[in-house]
């Protein structure tokens, strides 16, 4: 019997749906070129393409005016986001202005709202539209004027992108490319939400040597709106100016970062993570937020230190009044997690409404210190990965945790078995406990 052999394309082109589909997912395609009928699919509301090697382009769906997401993950082959892209430009709607001839507006995606580019490792260029903009027609483009979330991840040999404004970009994500950063950072100024990942100016092709100067910008220009900002390994940055607006600042692996600043009269940050950036020292920025914060994470921002460097004046550790939340992460050679002498004390005043303490990766840590049964309102502990942890403190049955987790603490694991452990009598009254991931005992 005769094999028969499918293309692709022919078969793609022969499943035309009904038109009043409103989400449409194209996986493992291997032709060239997507459907003709894509383009009359009026009523789309949703587009995800994923894995489809061999594919050259990104169906060009500018004029479909429900559009509002569109995914593109995975495709190999894919080159060049063409001019083409946009379509539509026959489509615009008229708008006569008080005197001289009509200006034509063509809204190009127009409703789209969420664009995503995902694991593009051939994608260099990214194309603007081709539009007529004579003197006589006065033509008027719009491209992406509702576009509130713009995602591009590992596309790492993008050079080039629009250089028009993103007049609604709220979120924007970039991972593993350093250079459309500058563009962009000259382009937005409505974001509430940045995540950057491996963004760097050492050792790459980055067309900007000044990591400082395109993070000072792009703060700047989004001051009066960015709320959240998580960085994670941003190497050559030094310093950051955050806006009025800030509330989450999340930092990691950030290693050349010596600073951190915030204009006055911000709302004052809620959450904050510090972690693994060995050139940070400023414990002054953490005391200037320390009546707003909600939540507290630090990991490893000195690793030389064998006593956790918490703030304190002469008479008292410096008071945290709103925060709830405090996870102390991964210092190995740090053996005291809370201060020595006469500060011990004042820890219920320190962290009045402290109800979640997350200790974890401390090689160092033999003994959890008695002052945090202290804590007047704490209802979880969790401990993670102290393998040499062999003490814990001495709750009372009046105290208000409720909740404790440990994992990866085989010393005290075996010192907690119940009715010979030594440690035993400090938690067998907890009525929630979670052991290496099962209740316990």
């Amino acid at each position: 019997m005769e094999e028969v052999e499918y293309n692709d394309e022919d078969v793609m082109e022969g499943l035309a749906p009904h038109s009043n589909l409103k989400e449409l997912t194209i996986v493992h395609f291997r032709g060239k070129y997507i459907a003709s009928w894509i383009a009359m699919m009026t009523n789309l509301v949703k587009i995800t393409m994923s894995d489809c090697n061999g594919c050259e382009e990104i169906p060009p769906l500018g004029h479909l005016p429900k559009l509002r997401e569109m995914e593109i993950y995975r495709m190999n082959d894919v080159k060049v986001i063409e001019s083409d892209f946009y379509v539509g430009v026959d489509s615009g709607s008229s708008e006569f202005s008080k005197s001289g001839p009509p200006d034509i507006v063509t809204t190009l995606y127009p409703a789209l709202k969420k664009l995503s580019l995902w694991d593009l490792p051939k994608l260099e260029e990214w194309l603007e539209p081709l539009v007529s903009t004579g003197v006589k027609d006065r033509s008027v483009v719009l491209v992406f004027p509702k576009l509130e979330v713009l995602e591009i991840v590992s596309c790492t040999e993008l050079r080039r992108i629009p250089s028009s404004s993103f007049p609604s970009l709220k979120k924007l994500k970039i991972r593993h490319n350093s250079m459309i950063l500058e563009t962009l950072s000259r382009k937005v100024s409505s974001l509430s939400d940045l995540r950057l990942k491996n963004i760097s100016n050492r050792g790459g092709t980055s067309s900007f040597s000044n990591m400082d100067a395109i993070f000072d910008k792009l703060l700047k220009n989004n001051s009066l709106s960015l709320t959240t900002l998580n960085l994670n390994d941003c190497q050559g940055l030094t310093r950051l100016t955050l806006g009025v607006a800030i509330q989450g600042l999340r930092v990691v692996n950030c290693r050349d970062l010596t600073s951190i600043f915030v204009l006055e009269h911000s709302v004052g940050l809620k959450y904050l993570m510090i972690a693994i950036c060995p050139s940070f020292s400023e414990w002054a920025f953490v005391q200037s937020m320390r009546s707003t914060l909600l939540s507290l994470s630090l990991s490893r921002f000195s690793e030389e230190l064998d006593e956790f460097p918490w703030p304190a004046s002469s008479s008292s550790l410096i008071s945290f009044p709103n925060l709830t939340k405090l996870a102390l992460i991964g210092w190995e050679k740090v053996e005291l997690i809370m201060p020595k002498g006469k500060l011990d004390d004042r820890l219920s005043s320190t962290f009045p409404y402290l109800t979640h303490l997350n200790i974890r990766d401390f090689e160092g840590l033999k003994a959890l210190p008695e002052t945090i049964a202290q804590l007047p309102s704490l209802k979880g502990l969790h401990i993670w990965n102290c393998e040499n942890l062999r003490s814990l403190p001495t709750f009372n049955e009046s105290h208000t945790l409720r909740f404790l987790e440990i994992n990866g603490s085989p010393i005290l694991k075996e010192r907690c078995t119940k009715g010979s452990g030594a440690e035993w009598f400090k938690i067998r009254h907890l009525q929630d406990i979670i052991w290496d991931g099962a209740r316990w005992p």
